[in-house]
């Protein structure tokens, strides 16, 4: 059976549609539910958990709105899908996609860019509760927004004000965010999931809301600016509630207004997308307010940055960061801490093109290094002015750093001579979800050309001329430092036999010896299925053949070289009567993360 269900859609949605089923399933399921047999139903919901760009700016022209400040930019969310194949049942895939619109607009639907799922037979689990990366393109949802900015304008203009007080400060608009789900059963039929969230209600307060601001004109600044004159905002360091057991942290703002007794919404939203509940202060007779608040962190949260984003008026206060005390749950209760974004560099190769009498890189290297804070499975991407560059899987552990690398071509103008390029790293987990992100802008210079020309070759392309300063070089070798050999797979408990290197030579030759734990010893085992040599990076290997234990070791010795150079990975089989050979079964299978439209280059 196959059904459509969304999340919160209001009047404009009926909530479920049926697209397959059949007569004679739905008098299977009437003659249980007559008998009063256990319920064989099943169900599907979703919802959104986070929106992880929970601001976007449309920048305008003075007379209309025209495109959003940050080219590029994904609308993306965390999204909840549950499903629940009843005892008949098993679960054969799902579609879960977003959909969005203002007040008082139609809801803008984006199934074309749904993640999905599509089990095989023998791994189909009976139920699923999980959360997942989606997002809607920046081609995809860029004219929506300018439309409901200028949508927002028209009828401003309609109740009397000119293009000079519209445009001359920024205005918000809240742009409700649901997701919608399709998905596929084996089974007897059942009833319906009514399609509302959890709440149980639809209403328009009920909804997760981004904030789409509508940027003034800096041509018709002043009188009829924003009366926001400054925001500012101050965090401590998280403590846990001895009343609550809750970790809070404590905020404290400052805001002053042009007029006085001004009454000011506003929400806190932290780094990760997370935002509060809104909050309003209204400033005294000299204009100021100022105010603490409280925020609930998750106990695993060690550190961060939190900022106010204006409802009515609209503002943006600074970032402040902020560091927690607080202890995370015992173990069987504690979540992952994810790994930490700490360094991002992109570093002008010794490759430079002719531009007239100018020398201009011509080539970038871009290094990202991430630090573990507990054994965890995912992505790194990089990308460089919202364009993917590099996209690698990772397994770390706690206390582990390693580095990616990706490579960006610079394109000059004519007579351009300098430009900037922001490069971005964002870590994903497994599921796809981004858990942390680096920004940093670079400056890339040409150099006049006195002499020597004719090293450039026809083509116009020298190598060589420009090389790193050795505070560069000393940041590529440190970057490339956490590059030595490293087994990414096996590691874990394992469901494939995959072996996965990092670091190494890619067209290195190396011996592998795998290990059964008996006791507290490990025992070569010497299995005519099981590789003896690798040449590159990646091998596989048939897990059959790991045999009298569900504890291994793989050791990974580079050829030609002393056993210091060996490295070992400790793994675990699944338990007994759980799928191997694929992804993990009864789990979801996870989608490769996607920063922005296009293809890694």
């Amino acid at each position: 059976m196959l059904r459509v269900s969304h999340c919160g859609a209001g009047r404009r949605e009926s909530g479920v549609r049926m697209l397959r089923g059949s007569l004679v399933a739905a008098a299977t399921a009437a003659m249980f539910s007559a008998a009063g047999a256990p319920a064989l139903a099943d169900e599907g919901s979703t919802h959104v958990v986070n929106l992880l760009t929970p601001v976007i700016e449309i920048e305008s022209d003075g007379s209309h709105y025209t495109n959003p400040a940050i080219a590029l930019a994904p609308l993306a969310a965390s999204v909840n899908v549950a499903l629940d194949a009843g005892i008949s049942g098993r679960i054969k895939s799902f579609k879960v996609w977003l959909k969005f619109r203002a007040e008082t607009s139609d809801w803008a639907d984006f199934p074309q860019h749904a993640n999905a799922v599509d089990w095989p037979q023998h791994l189909r689990p009976k139920s699923l509760n999980d959360d997942v990366y989606v997002s809607v393109p920046y081609g995809s949802h860029a004219s929506y927004l300018v439309s409901y900015c200028n949508l927002q304008a028209n009828a401003l203009r309609q109740g009397g004000m000119t293009d000079q007080q519209i445009f001359s400060q920024d205005r918000p608009v809240e742009v409700a965010v649901i997701s919608a789900l399709q998905y596929e059963m084996s089974g007897v039929a059942g009833s319906f999931w009514d399609g509302f969230d959890a709440s149980g209600v639809s209403g328009w307060q009920h909804f997760k809301k981004m904030t789409v601001v509508c940027q003034r004109h800096e041509s018709l600044d002043a009188p009829t600016a924003g009366p926001i004159a400054g925001a500012n905002l101050m965090a401590g360091t998280a403590q846990v509630n001895n009343a609550t057991g809750a970790c809070v942290l404590g905020l404290h703002g400052i805001i002053s207004a042009a007029v006085p007794h001004l009454p000011v919404k506003f929400r806190y939203v932290d780094a990760s997308g997370q935002q509060s509940d809104l909050k309003t202060v209204v400033t005294d007779a000299n204009g100021l307010a100022d105010f603490a608040h409280s925020y609930p962190l998750s106990a695993d949260i060690k550190s961060g940055k939190i900022r106010m984003v204006g409802q009515g008026p609209v503002f943006l206060s600074n970032w402040a960061d902020f560091e927690s005390d607080c202890v995370a749950p015992p173990p069987q209760e504690a979540q992952i801490a994810p790994p930490k974004a700490i360094d991002l560099q992109g570093i002008a190769t010794g490759d430079e093109v002719m531009r007239g009498g100018f020398a201009c890189p011509a080539k970038v290297k871009i290094w990202g290094v991430v630090k573990g804070r507990a054994s965890m499975d995912g992505h790194v991407a990089l990308a460089a002015d919202g364009t993917p560059k590099a996209l690698e899987p990772y397994s770390i552990d706690d206390g582990e750093t390693i580095a990616v690398q990706g490579d960006h071509t610079l394109s000059w103008g004519p007579t351009q001579t300098q430009q900037n390029v922001k490069f971005a790293m964002y870590v994903t987990s497994k599921q796809g979800v981004v858990v942390d992100q680096l920004e940093k802008t670079e400056a890339f210079v040409c150099r006049q050309v006195t002499s020597g020309v004719a090293q450039g070759a026809a083509g116009g392309v020298s190598t060589g001329q420009s090389q790193p300063t050795h505070s560069q070089q000393a940041a590529v070798g440190q970057l490339a430092l956490p590059q030595a050999l490293a087994i990414q797979a096996p590691h874990g408990v394992v469901r494939k036999g995959e072996i996965r290197l990092s670091g190494g030579a890619a067209n290195g030759s190396y011996t592998l010896t795998f290990l059964r734990k008996n006791g507290g010893a490990y025992t070569a085992v010497n299995a005519a299925q099981l590789p003896k040599k690798m040449t590159g990076l990646t091998a596989s290997f048939p897990l059959k053949a790991l045999t009298g234990g569900r504890d291994w070791r793989l050791e990974v010795c580079p050829q030609k070289q002393d056993r210091t150079a060996c490295r070992t990975s400790d793994f675990r089989l699944p338990a007994l009567g759980s799928a191997v050979g694929g992804s993990a079964g009864g789990g979801m299978v996870p989608t490769p993360f996607v920063i922005a439209p296009g293809a890694v280059q």
